[in-house]
């Protein structure tokens, strides 16, 4: 729903009944096709609580002010608002804990050079877990999803090629240019050559030829103002923040530290309210999508040890698009001796994946639609029954058939381009995940009576 003018019934009633909290993490790239600002979100959950109202009078539309109340941590805060003969009435508070600046900031400012140097030294290791997956993984990827992984370290191997290439080229074209210049460097030149170089430099001459002319062809297709070496630099740089992220724990402590301080500067807002008489959190929850839903497994299913005070006030955590599946069939014990439920921290865990995503996660071991059966650790249910599983695993799909989808699909990438389909770039009308999430989220709730 668009935003009304502000009336003096919401004026006046804001604070009238209490509301829940909701601290979305994005997950990692910036895709324009998926609206993960504070805005678009709020938009999309007024748009679906206004379709699942009992009350079809009833009307929710959202606002986004600066949250004061967030500290050092900066964020906005989007609002929902419902609607009815009783007046107007705020339903939730939505949070954005954005973690990526604090993770690609170390690779961000590296220039192209650099970045390929990181890239080639991680890329073999990759490839060989990847390689180690396809023929030994346990997890609910298939053979055909895997090799879309193999496909997609192979777009980035792009960036090493092609940096290579260009230095080859700029190597033979400063050459021929100084030989123009002074013809009696060209001695020089031959002697500091390396001897493959020397003997066919014709190659080299046509592979810089190639690189130009590819480069231009690209770059033909691509969307106004993006470049072939910004489009695989900035792919590189998420994906060399992912990797140090899982191997070394590479900007953790940071990231679980802006989540605690948003949801402990939350409880001390929803403090205040009680202490004045106002309405306070019902609850407060979050929101995951992709990578995001890593950092919220680290911060909430910790090894060994209990959440943080901060975070033991989560009631329900959702998770989109996870890649548990992934991750776990790349680093075997990654999840290995996650706590054990205690604390009830979270009661509820919703999941939300899709077959056709290569990226997302049913937890299970076999790539069928049901409830999961595999919990934080990647053991069976039935093995370790007071280990965190999801309680509830929904099964969004736009319709596609995945049993008979064939290899051409995975050359497309089409599992890959799927991790993008649960909600689009803005609020608009088209059914998404949040169609069935919502529901479930809010079952039983008076915000949907």
């Amino acid at each position: 729903m668009t935003d009304p003018e502000t009336t003096e019934t919401e004026t006046t009633n804001t604070h009238a009944g209490d509301r829940d909290c909701f601290v979305f993490l994005p997950g990692m790239g910036s895709n324009a096709s998926v609206d993960q600002s504070v805005l678009g979100l709020s938009g999309q959950l007024a748009r679906v609580l206004s379709l699942n109202a009992k009350d079809k009078t009833a009307t929710f539309y959202a606002k986004v002010e600066a949250a004061k109340e967030a500290g050092d941590i900066g964020e906005e805060i989007g609002t929902v608002y419902r609607t009815d003969a009783e007046g107007t009435r705020a339903i939730l508070d939505l949070y954005r804990c954005d973690y990526r600046e604090d993770l690609v900031e170390r690779f961000a400012k590296r220039n192209l050079f650099v970045r390929t140097v990181y890239l080639l030294a991680a890329l073999p290791v990759s490839i060989i877990r990847v390689f180690r997956a396809f023929f030994t993984g346990q997890s609910s990827k298939t053979r055909s999803e895997t090799i879309q992984l193999f496909y997609a370290l192979g777009i980035l191997s792009l960036l090493v090629l092609y940096v290579g290439i260009l230095f080859v080229a700029l190597w033979t074209t400063g050459g021929q240019l100084l030989h123009v210049i002074s013809p009696s460097a060209t001695a020089w030149i031959a002697s500091i050559q390396p001897k493959f170089a020397a003997e066919y430099p014709s190659y080299f001459a046509t592979a810089a030829q190639a690189v130009v002319v590819i480069s231009a062809a690209i770059a033909f297709f691509l969307p106004s103002g993006v470049t072939l070496k910004d489009l695989i630099g900035k792919a590189a740089v998420n994906y060399l923040c992912l990797i140090n992220y899982l191997n070394l724990g590479d900007g953790r402590s940071t990231v679980y530290g802006k989540l605690e301080r948003l949801i402990d500067n939350i409880e001390l807002k929803s403090g205040i309210a009680k202490r004045d008489g106002k309405s306070a959190y019902r609850s407060i929850n979050i929101l995951a999508y992709s990578f995001g839903s890593i950092v919220a497994l680290d911060c909430l299913f910790p090894i060994d040890q209990q959440p943080s005070a901060p975070l033991q006030s989560v009631s329900t955590l959702i998770t989109i698009g996870c890649p548990f599946d992934f991750i776990r069939s790349l680093w075997r014990d990654y999840f290995d001796n996650r706590r054990r439920f205690s604390l009830g921290t979270p009661t509820r865990w919703l999941n939300v994946y899709s077959l056709e995503d290569v990226l997302g996660s049913n937890f299970r071991n076999d790539s069928t639609s049901g409830d999961a059966n595999i919990n934080v650790q990647g053991t069976s249910q039935q093995q370790d029954p007071d280990i965190p599983i999801p309680s509830v695993n929904v099964h969004y799909t736009q319709g596609l058939n995945y049993s008979k989808l064939s290899w051409f699909s995975s050359l497309t990438l089409l599992g890959l381009r799927s991790h993008s389909m649960y909600w689009g770039a803005g609020p608009g009308p088209d059914s998404n995940c949040f169609n069935t999430l919502v529901p479930r989220i809010f079952e039983g709730d008076p915000a949907l009576d």
